[in-house]
């Protein structure tokens, strides 16, 4: 259950999704999850390269590009990359569940 039954539909999704994410990483289960309104441009295999392969890749998520105000730059609006969970691949170790248990 979602701690506050007052918040936006989407932040009790964006929750859940952490909460499960975490029980499911403390068992080492490796995780892909994709929500329902991802497309792919491209070939999705490519997410995969390297991941699996490599011990120091713990989280590969999908790119989005961000809008915000940039105080270094005078307050001027700015685009900068951010991570956007409708896509992820975690590993199931323990660096990884207690980075969803933190972000719960």
């Amino acid at each position: 259950v979602y701690p506050n039954q007052n918040a936006h539909t989407f932040e009790q999704v964006a929750a859940i999704k952490l909460k499960h994410t975490a029980l499911a990483l403390d068992k080492g289960v490796n995780i892909m999850l994709l929500d329902l309104d991802v497309g792919f441009l491209q070939d999705p295999l490519i997410l995969f390269e390297g991941f699996l392969e490599y011990d120091n890749i713990q989280v590969r998520t999908q790119m989005d590009i961000g809008w915000g105000m940039d105080r270094k730059q005078g307050m001027t609006w700015t685009t900068f990359p951010r991570a956007n969970f409708g896509l992820f691949l975690v590993k199931g170790t323990d660096i990884s569940a207690k980075l969803f248990h933190r972000a719960w």
